[in-house]
């Protein structure tokens, strides 16, 4: 190659590279980058450039750190697809807001909230296209509340640390296909809590099971809340346990948990308020495969009530030998395993030692209004 072909390759090379990049498309992008909020020039603009250090219109491939308390409430003011966003102890109370449908993208990085913090999204929070999987991860006595939508699409969706994820909305309704074949919903570790009008399901025109994981072999998992993970009968959602001290569910909000079909044989924690609480489905109920498996943590009630803890359309495998009461107070007087539901009548339950503590506390206070005799006085 002669001098003046070298310098020709190179006068073309640069025009195509320019072009690219003009164009709106973008090289490789070699590793991500850091960008700490800093509060720069461009007031709560969550998108502006100007508000991270370094500077510079962000990029897909971004983690964008938030190390500082925010002023007030920061902005999405448009659609935003960045590679994850990290809210340290130092932002405690970050939240972030929006109008806009788009919402936030994130990558395989995902949504971390340090230990101890608390942050807010009332935003739309979908999975980019190239992610492989949709991580949201909660510091120990950390909080992270969805209040918007969360959109994996059909990428695998994992709630990872011992903190709690709140999700208000859930993760679309089926007319939006948010949830297609192949879906799942893993809760690892901590507790996901979901809203009462959440629902999970598959999308319409998708077969296939989506699958909730509670719990792992190593760590202990919760599933708590008032939603619904619902499907028909070409797309069932099945939740699986991974066994007593790795998977606790627990109705909360308006006391029902729905879940279309429950695997239990790995066996689970179950926590119940007696006369409010209910975990139903219209498919199976799979009992425990070792005696003792399904166990119940229990609260409230009085004697001689029928309560129903389960209630589904058929039942497999659920007989009295499943089940076992932590709670020393609650003395069983029998067992209905039929139809689809299990409930159980008390011959004696005894209250919680809050409960005990506060009546004698009422009777003591009961002796002292009464006068002493006083003595030599008839």
């Amino acid at each position: 190659m002669t001098h003046s072909d070298l310098i020709r390759h190179l006068s073309r090379s640069f025009r195509i590279t320019a072009c690219l990049l003009l164009g709106g498309f973008s090289l490789p992008h070699l590793s991500a980058q850091n960008r700490t909020w800093s509060a720069g020039t461009g007031g709560t603009d969550f998108n502006n450039g100007s508000n991270y250090s370094p500077t510079g219109t962000l990029a897909g491939t971004d983690n964008l750190i938030f190390e500082t308390e925010t002023s007030a409430a920061l902005d999405l003011d448009a659609g935003l697809g960045i590679n994850s966003v990290v809210i340290d102890g130092g932002a405690d109370g970050f939240i972030l807001s929006s109008a806009n449908a788009s919402g936030l993208t994130v990558n395989s990085g995902g949504i971390t909230v340090a230990a101890s913090t608390e942050a807010t999204f009332n935003v739309r929070i979908n999975a980019n296209g190239g992610a492989t999987q949709m991580t949201f991860d909660v510091g120990t006595g950390g909080t992270l509340n969805a209040n918007g939508l969360v959109v994996p699409f059909t990428k695998a969706f994992y709630k990872t640390g011992a903190g709690l994820l709140y999700l208000d909305q859930g993760m679309g309704t089926n007319a939006q296909n948010h949830l297609r074949t192949g879906a799942s919903i893993n809760i690892e570790e901590g507790t996901l809590e979901v809203g009462n009008s959440a629902r999970f399901e598959p999308g319409t025109g998708f077969v296939g099971t989506l699958m909730v994981n509670v719990g792992t072999v190593d760590s202990a998992a919760t599933l708590k809340g008032g939603g619904s993970f619902v499907g028909v009968a070409s797309k069932p959602v099945v939740l699986n346990t991974f066994g007593v001290s790795q998977s606790f569910l627990e109705p909360a909000g308006d006391g029902t948990l729905a879940i279309e079909n429950l695997n239990a044989a790995a066996g689970a924690t179950f926590r119940f308020d007696l006369g409010s609480d209910l975990i139903f489905g219209t498919g199976t109920l799979t009992g425990s495969s070792a005696a003792g498996g399904m166990t119940l943590d229990l609260s409230g009630g009085t004697t001689g009530v029928l309560y129903t803890l389960f209630q589904y359309g058929s039942l497999s495998g659920v007989d009295v030998s499943d089940f076992a009461i932590t709670n020393p107070g609650y003395s069983v007087d029998f067992w209905d395993i039929s139809g689809g539901e299990v409930k159980v009548q008390f011959s004696s339950v005894i209250p919680e030692p809050g409960y005990v503590g506060l009546m004698l506390l009422v009777g003591l206070a009961q002796l002292m209004k009464r006068s002493p005799r006083r003595r030599g006085v008839r």
